[in-house]
């Protein structure tokens, strides 16, 4: 049966109480182990696009990814809230992945694409994105519609991962010799798949790795 959206708060509430009765059924020690503790392998650094639940498409279960989500998927050095949760999953969880997480039709990255610049907070937080469009320019201006945007969505995924993989916050965890990967993946509205576009990792940090399709 198709999945029919929520349409009203009490309705939310009321799929939130079966969904407890349920767990609770199903495993009478569910909600206390996880009331217990966390100790997720992964972090996910993904859009806040409502069409990209991050639990869903790879079929994880509460307790298994810890996450993050923003506008476009960007790795901002100067966003207090995104290095807050990297210092705490990387170096106070132990996670042994770090995930960022583009899709395809990705509303910010179609508006770094746009003539004009968005208006207000939603423009400034989309700069930098749009700035790495300007120097894809030529690149970019080989292609056209949808092809034009699925590369862009490529192109910010790679630049978010080179750009984590430089914060110190990482840098720590391969000095003392963690073997932490940095993943960059692209998830397809179209067809529901992950691609996972490179993978970075304490001894390739400054190389492209490419994974084969």
């Amino acid at each position: 049966m198709p999945h029919r959206a929520a349409s009203t708060i009490r309705e939310l509430l009321d799929r939130n109480r079966q969904w407890a009765e349920s767990r609770a059924e199903e495993d009478p020690t569910f909600f206390a182990r996880h009331a217990a503790g966390q100790a997720p392998p992964f972090l996910y650094v993904g859009c806040s696009d409502s069409r990209v639940p991050p639990t869903d498409i790879v079929a994880a279960g509460p307790g298994d990814l810890f996450v993050t989500r923003n506008i476009a998927n960007l790795v901002k050095p100067d966003d207090i809230g995104l290095r807050s949760v990297l210092e705490y999953g990387v170096h106070v969880l132990k996670v042994e992945h770090v995930i960022v997480c583009g899709h395809t039709e990705c509303g910010g990255v179609m508006a770094s694409l746009a003539d004009d610049p968005l208006p207000g907070f939603l423009g400034a937080w989309l700069h930098s994105l749009r700035q790495l469009a300007e120097r894809s320019r030529e690149e970019l201006s080989t292609l056209e519609g949808k092809a034009c945007v699925d590369r862009m969505v490529e192109l910010n995924v790679e630049s978010q991962v080179r750009t984590l993989a430089q914060l110190d916050v990482m840098k720590r965890a391969w000095d003392s010799g963690r073997q932490l990967q940095i993943h960059g993946w692209v998830y397809g509205l179209d067809g529901g798949r992950v691609r996972d576009l490179l993978t970075l990792t304490a001894e390739n940090q400054t190389q492209e790795v490419i994974a084969a399709e």
